[in-house]
């Protein structure tokens, strides 16, 4: 009995050994146990991006309603999606979004994070169509002292806004959540032309809220059942 095997992964060119090592693997079963010659042919090729069997099979960059506002799904996670505001958080006093009161670059500690995490939460979404987000605090010099942690809002990180930044538009002055460096009182920050630079946390600036929202509750957003 002869058939091929073609598996579609991405990063082909690494995996490409690994699949030879399997194709071994299958012609020593084939020996062992009779039915599989010489003639299993096993291909190991980079998968179409528009052939991926995504749980929400949406095309990223795709905008949607929800909970009152626009959002962009930016990538399928576990369970979910990750999305982000489609513009700054437009709530009273969003303006005067300080990151911190006390001049810390620590997200943790940040008053924006209160305000988005407390104060206006439901404003942004109901807790119970979230995933929490764990969220990576490594400063913009590579430095790790402020670690991780978990909140259903976020800002986008500076490694997410350069992974995403094709996909987002419309730019104001905004704050993201990557701290230029542990030993500096600055923090990372969106221009009005969509160009990074640093600020000063008391500074003045606005926010756009970064979420996961569950599977079930993004595909009623794009009304299916």
């Amino acid at each position: 009995m002869e058939f091929n095997i073609v598996i579609k992964i991405e990063n082909a060119d690494v995996m490409k050994q690994k699949c030879a090592r399997l194709a071994e693997l299958f012609a020593e079963a084939g020996e062992i146990l009779g039915g599989i010659n010489s003639g299993t042919c096993m291909e190991c090729v980079a998968v179409d991006p528009d052939e991926r069997d995504t749980e929400n099979d949406f095309k990223p960059g795709e905008v949607f309603e929800y909970h009152g506002r626009k959002w962009v799904a930016l990538d399928a996670v576990p369970g979910g999606v990750f999305c982000v505001a489609h513009d700054d958080f437009e709530a009273e006093g969003a303006e005067e979004f300080q990151f911190s009161k006390d001049g810390s670059p620590d997200w943790r500690t940040s008053y924006v994070r209160r305000l988005l995490n407390d104060l206006y939460l439901h404003c942004i979404a109901d807790p119970d169509d979230l995933i929490k987000q764990t969220i990576d605090l490594t400063a913009d010099d590579g430095t790790h002292e402020f670690g991780t942690c978990e909140d259903y809002i976020s800002l986008l990180s500076c490694e997410q806004y350069r992974k995403y930044r094709h996909l987002l538009t419309g730019f104001t002055w905004e704050w993201l959540i990557t701290p230029k460096s542990a030993s500096a009182s600055s923090v990372c920050y969106v221009y009005i032309n969509g160009n990074l630079g640093t600020f000063g946390p008391t500074s003045h600036s606005s926010a756009r809220p970064a979420l996961i929202l569950k599977s079930e509750i993004f595909k009623k957003c794009r009304g299916e059942s």
